[in-house]
């Protein structure tokens, strides 16, 4: 559908995904052949700097860029082994449709485009207006187009409560009659599009599906689909409705979850995770947890499990504090030594400690610190 682009749509794809690029200069190439060079899609949808540059919702412009974009998107999925069961068409859309479901060469559809714009352009000066609204057919038909049949009429009917009016002074029309309905007027020159149709084989696809991709550089059928899928399926289930890209957002990860995740995770081994319990601690946390278990005397402190073949045991020690106050009474000539005997004594707390049975054991830590 026309409306949904945007003047710097596809360009993350372009700069990053190698086949996206590929198709762009192969659709570039052949719009050059068959307009002789006139214009330039790369230059349009690539190489203009700033929106203002940008001629993206100019009807030339518009139509074969969405065109170029919707089919380097389809051939991206493609790639990543995304395959529809059926292609839906809408407005602008119906020629990259056609192309994809190899109902029409590349060459053919592009020729298509070309000679569309070249018959809508013949109606460029003769004004008019597109409007989208959220109004039903009957409502149009009976109250809007009232007297003003020959004003206005019914181009799109997207689904129930939204269609596309065109005409002349349309927006005017409404404003007035029906200031409270939503619209939103479609960032073309001058109307176009022709009349209403109706194809009684989209109902049997819309009760076959219930995943719906949008191949668009902005999504703006996502409310018709699902209105027109609750419709058919009598609003039993709801429909899963995909887009492919945003507006303003990043392509690339707009586009990720449409991806085919088991062609890339299908060789992963599929087997039950062991439930046994196992137990791994480094040293200086079995030292931590198991401080407060191991009776510490005051003056030893904590042994250090470390490389060393020897035994070592960190203390610090300060006379300042109550518990080690006493050291202060072992003077010598107004000198405060470390006693003799308590030498003897981190000795033989030291021994006592290495000759005690393990408290590390990951058997007993386990069981003691649960």
């Amino acid at each position: 559908r026309q409306c949904p682009q945007w003047w710097a749509m596809g360009r993350q794809l372009y700069e990053n995904e190698p086949l996206f690029n590929e198709w762009i200069h192969l659709i570039d190439g052949e719009m050059t052949k068959i307009n002789n060079g006139e214009w330039k899609l790369f230059k349009e949808l690539i190489e203009k700097k700033t929106e203002q540059e940008s001629r993206i919702n100019d009807l030339n412009a518009a139509q074969p860029t969405l065109f170029a974009i919707q089919v380097a998107l389809a051939a991206l999925l493609i790639s990543w082994n995304i395959y529809p069961p059926s292609i839906i068409s809408h407005s602008a859309g119906d020629q990259a449709a056609a192309f994809v479901a190899a109902r029409l060469s590349l060459e053919e559809a592009v020729r298509v485009v070309y000679h569309r714009l070249r018959l809508q352009n013949r109606n460029t000066r003769q004004g008019g207006r597109m409007l989208a609204v959220s109004m039903s057919e009957e409502e149009v038909e009976n109250k809007l187009l009232k007297d003003i049949e020959h004003l206005v009429c019914i181009t799109i009917v997207n689904s129930l409560r939204s269609l596309t009016i065109s005409g002349d002074e349309i927006q005017q029309i409404l404003s007035i009659s029906y200031p409270n309905v939503f619209k939103a007027r479609l960032r073309i020159e001058n109307a176009f599009h022709y009349i209403k149709w109706i194809d009684l084989k989209l109902k049997k696809i819309y009760e076959a599906a219930n995943v719906f991709l949008e191949i668009s550089p902005h999504p703006v059928l996502a409310k018709s689909i699902r209105e027109c899928y609750e419709l058919t399926n009598q609003q039993q289930s709801s429909p899963l409705i995909l887009p492919t890209l945003k507006r303003k957002e990043n392509e690339q990860i707009t586009l990720l979850p449409t991806k085919n995740y088991e062609e890339y995770f299908n060789d992963f081994l599929l087997y039950k995770f062991h439930l046994s319990p196992c137990w791994y601690e480094s040293k200086d946390s079995s030292v931590q947890r198991l401080a407060n278990r191991i009776s510490i005397h005051p003056l030893l402190g904590i042994r250090q499990l470390n490389e060393q073949t020897s035994a070592t045991w960190k203390s610090l020690i300060n006379i300042n504090l109550l518990q080690y106050s006493f050291l202060k009474d072992h003077k010598i000539q107004d000198a405060i030594l470390f006693p003799a005997v308590a030498y003897l004594d981190l000795a033989t707390a030291a021994c006592q400690q290495l000759l005690s049975p393990k408290e590390d054991d990951q058997t007993t830590a386990t069981s003691n610190y649960f």
